[in-house]
């Protein structure tokens, strides 16, 4: 194997090598070939969950390039199987939150995608360093490693990002409506396909470049702890809140409404849960509620709780996974 594909995989290659290295897999089926089958096998171990220091961690994952990098084709592909049995029985044993890996070549990059199931989350770290925390019934579609001047992903849900610092490089994060521009920096970003706001940008640190897809020209730049809000009708509204750390709380299995609307709350609640809710009383959708609450406690204690601020009644339809008010 190409002593190149081994320092790609350890994240030793500067941005000139590695354009060097893909021109070379680009004309060499055999070395496209060793990278994939390296690639795939990385990509099932990456599911398992993490449990060493990150020294110890990244020693071990470097033993592990090495050692693959010994292996025949033949015995790589076995290896797959064996880390595939591996991945399948933690599923069933530890639940992890990572429910969908794919690669497929895409305009000579490979292209990885997660998906995470309802009542999960999901860590990964780019080729770049961001760090990406996603949630419930959220998607990502991340490139193997940035081409070009710029770095791009693509998010279905809810995100948290931590941008690696390059300058040279500015960091977009797109969504069905909005497009973020970060450099180095930490925010929140809200895009789930069906919801009371189409989408919610919260910025921690840094600073970034808010605009609507089709309208660069009334992109909004945000201070941190401010957080912008798109209406099912296209309405832009940026709002500071001093406790805006907690709406990303969700990473740690905390959920936190701030006098949200009992419309968002069931949008949430849906979503975290995996459940169906069905309001047939719309007086109640407009009721705010504050609280805070962990995953554990369950969909039916955070209803107890609300019932108590805010009397109304539930009917639950066990076999449809569905919950009438």
């Amino acid at each position: 194997m190409d002593k190149q594909i081994i320092s790609y995989f350890e994240g030793k290659l500067n941005y000139s090598e590695q354009n060097e290295l893909f021109q070379k897999i680009d004309s060499d089926d055999e070395l496209r070939k060793d990278f994939i089958s390296t690639q795939n096998i990385i990509g099932i171990v990456s599911l398992t969950e993490r449990n060493e220091d990150e020294e110890t961690e990244q020693q071990q994952y470097s033993d592990f390039i090495k050692n693959v990098s010994k292996k025949k084709r033949r015995s790589i592909g076995i290896s797959i199987l064996k880390y595939a049995a591996t991945v399948a029985l933690l599923v069933s044993l530890s639940a992890v939150t990572i429910y969908y890996f794919m690669f497929h070549r895409q305009h000579e990059v490979a292209s990885n995608v997660i998906f995470v199931p309802d009542g999960q989350r999901a860590m990964v770290t780019l080729h770049d360093g961001t760090v990406v925390w996603l949630n419930s019934l959220s998607t990502l579609t991340y490139p193997s490693h940035f081409a070009g001047g710029i770095r791009e992903v693509i998010l279905e849900g809810e995100g948290f990002f931590n941008i690696a610092k390059d300058p040279g490089h500015p960091f977009y994060v797109s969504t069905k409506d909005i497009k973020v521009k970060a450099l180095g920096t930490v925010f929140n970003i809200v895009s789930y396909p069906v919801s009371e706001n189409k989408a919610q940008v919260t910025l921690l640190e840094g600073s970034v470049l808010v605009y609507k897809e089709d309208n660069i020209k009334e992109a909004v730049v945000l201070k941190p702890m401010e957080n912008l809000y798109i209406d099912n009708n296209d309405k832009m509204t940026v709002l500071y809140d001093e406790d805006s750390e907690q709406l990303s709380l969700w990473r740690e299995g905390i959920y936190y409404f701030n006098n949200n609307s009992f419309g968002e709350i069931i949008d949430k609640l849906q979503t975290y849960f995996g459940v169906k809710i069905i309001v047939e009383k719309e007086e109640l959708l407009s009721n705010r509620f504050t609280g805070k609450f962990r995953q554990t406690d369950g969909i039916d204690y955070i209803l107890k709780v609300l019932q108590k601020i805010k009397p109304f009644t539930v009917e639950k339809d066990a076999e449809n996974n569905l919950i009438i008010f």
